[in-house]
């Protein structure tokens, strides 16, 4: 029921957020998920890296560049909320395939975006946690991670979950007890 209220209420709402955010011809294609995945569809690792902005760029940064060196021929997207963590991905991603402003959270844009990249690897930074975003990476079969730098621990050697380029899953780093 929450779902299907949450996902109604996107399609009344997508025109006006375009015009409040003053879209470009650009910026609307890529918030309605309709880029062209060039150079990109190809890679053994297809990964897509979702951050809102500059700071969560910042964050998810040495994943990425583990990745991409650890296996070679990986396909980047990163998406970001705001034009200046895309530009942010720009400039502190320049290997990644695209750079580009998030789809909104609408079922039609998000599934248009995961049908033209087809990751088969999802990092979430931090606590951007929508909803369609997962559902839609799901359903084409892509592996989920959160990279969680502000949720669990005080401790902040234990505070971000790590991300093995050969495992399936995101889980805590294994931490000494504490006495």
């Amino acid at each position: 029921m929450l779902t299907t209220l949450y996902n109604a209420l996107w399609y009344p709402v997508v025109p006006f957020a375009l015009l409040a955010t003053g879209a470009t011809r650009v910026d609307t294609r890529e918030r309605l998920g309709r880029t062209r995945a060039d150079g990109f569809g190809t890679n053994s690792l297809r990964l897509w890296i979702h951050a809102a902005s500059v700071g969560e760029i910042e964050a998810v940064r040495s994943i990425a560049a583990g990745l991409l060196r650890e296996i070679p021929g990986t396909g980047l997207v990163v998406t970001a909320m705001t034009s200046g963590g895309r530009q942010a991905a720009r400039r502190r991603l320049p290997a990644a395939a695209h750079h580009l402003l998030a789809p909104f959270d609408c079922p039609t844009t998000v599934r248009a975006f995961v049908r033209n990249f087809r990751p088969n690897l999802v990092l979430i930074a931090e606590t951007e946690l929508w909803p369609n975003f997962f559902r839609e990476a799901a359903r084409a079969k892509a592996k989920i991670a959160i990279r969680c730098d502000a949720i669990g621990s005080r401790d902040r050697s234990s505070q971000a979950h790590s991300l093995s380029p050969t495992s399936s899953s995101c889980r805590p780093p294994k931490t000494p007890a504490v006495t």
